[in-house]
């Protein structure tokens, strides 16, 4: 038996995401609202260039205005080396922090979700690597991308560089989701042609990748014992629609950064 293309066996899927995901031009000055109701002691995970950003002072701001107490950190470097991640979140242990916030690209989400593990269960990151070693949940995580790339700010992945491996390492729990996401498409303006054009690569090669995986056997127990669970119903729709997105979109915003429709 056969339904829009799967058989019975084949309908199957899971959708893990944020308990909440809010989307749209300026929904980046709810921050301070949607902030308020996880947490009180904030830890804002960003680079040293968005830290300067107009935008991202503005949301410093509505945060204290909602009377959280912030600290900021700035050290975020591409590809996340394991060592900054230990670094961060040793410094950042004094200010107690009951909620973390990520506000940039890949490299920041995940330098983030690594932090909020640390300090939610301590140890290195090392003794989380592969999946499901994270033993339980972690520090509320609100993640506010600026580009359009890898989506971490939905996913149960972070992945950072290790000197001593000489490669990538991911640490894969479904505890790694963030509690929110906040797609606000303003804050992708700014990104350089050159950063939107390899966001747009890495976000097409998920999608592809995604669609293209291998279908695993279905049984009961698959979505708790393994995070990547294969090619499925729900997968499949989100990538078609992501690849039929970034075909229609993303020529014209790597040509004029500031087309909104485009960016969103």
């Amino acid at each position: 038996m056969t339904t829009k293309g799967y058989s019975t066996m084949e309908h199957f899927g899971t959708l893990r995401a944020p308990r909440e995901l809010i989307f749209g031009s300026g929904q980046r000055k709810a921050l301070g609202l949607v902030a308020k109701r996880l947490g009180q002691r904030a830890l804002v995970v960003t680079d040293a260039r968005l830290a300067a950003e107009p935008h991202f002072l503005v949301m410093m701001a509505d945060l204290e205005t909602h009377g959280l107490a912030v600290r900021i950190e700035s050290g975020t470097l591409p590809e996340v080396p394991v060592e900054s991640a230990m670094r961060a979140a040793q410094a950042s242990r004094d200010h107690a922090p009951d909620l973390v916030i990520a506000v940039g690209g890949g490299s920041c989400l995940d330098m983030a979700k690594c932090v909020a593990l640390l300090l939610t269960h301590g140890g290195r990151p090392q003794d989380y690597y592969g999946e499901l070693k994270v033993p339980g949940p972690i520090l509320p995580l609100i993640a506010i991308p600026t580009t359009a790339g890898t989506g971490s700010e939905v996913t149960p992945v972070a992945v950072l560089s290790d000197s001593e491996r000489t490669l990538k390492v991911g640490i894969s729990s479904p505890y790694l989701i963030p509690a929110m996401a906040i797609c606000d498409p303003e804050l992708t303006l700014s990104c350089p042609s050159a950063l939107t054009a390899i966001a747009g690569a890495d976000a097409l090669t998920h999608a592809i990748e995604a669609f293209t995986a291998v279908r695993r056997p279905v049984t009961p127990g698959l979505t708790q014992e393994r995070v990547f669970i294969g090619k499925n119903a729900l997968s499949d729709q989100f990538a078609l629609t992501a690849i039929s997105l970034l075909w229609q979109g993303l020529e014209s915003v790597c040509t004029a950064g500031d087309n909104l429709a485009a960016r969103a």
